[in-house]
């Protein structure tokens, strides 16, 4: 397949698309047709950017079943974290955490992955975050979900290479 041919039909779903990260990834739209879902953005959608404010992945899940015959990049960029040490840290925040670093980003690649199945092709993208990974005072649950993200991402990629479908784990910073 020509590189044209496979931009043509490839879409790149950045979740977390409101970093100044992902807004680098936006310049790639005349090739691409890129799309970015943020659950944190204060923006409902961006124009020149296709951004769109999602509150559950009902919003993800539309659009993905609209782009059948298109090959999928996901790039998974969201992340959240609420600093506090462990000794005052709840529960809750800890959930809070793991949730917006990694659980939630399972619920999306279980709603892209038969998709990529179909198309025996497929792209998954982890950024995460050297500073997650080093760990610092205070980011007990924000590493905890980045550290599940990185054995998740490589999990991933034993179970589904064979179907032409990869996933990789970025380390930013």
């Amino acid at each position: 397949m020509s590189k044209k041919n496979l931009q043509s039909k490839t879409q790149i779903l950045i979740i977390g698309g409101a970093s100044k990260i992902a807004r680098e990834v936006f310049k790639f739209n005349n090739e691409y047709n890129v799309i970015g879902f943020s659950k944190f953005s204060k923006l409902k959608k961006i124009k020149e950017y296709k951004l769109y404010k999602y509150k559950n992945i009902s919003l993800i899940k539309n659009y993905i079943n609209k782009i059948r015959e298109k090959k999928i990049v996901l790039i998974l960029m969201q992340g959240a974290s609420t600093s506090n040490i462990i000794i005052n840290k709840t529960s809750k925040e800890l959930l809070k955490d793991i949730n917006s670093n990694f659980l939630n980003f399972h619920e999306i690649i279980k709603l892209v992955l038969p998709h990529m199945l179909k198309q025996n092709w497929g792209r998954i993208i982890f950024c995460g975050s050297s500073r997650a990974l080093k760990t610092d005072v205070g980011l007990a649950g924000y590493s905890s979900g980045k550290y599940a993200s990185l054995g998740y991402c490589k999990t991933l990629s034993k179970e589904y290479a064979r179907y032409g479908i990869t996933s990789n784990y970025l380390s930013l910073g």
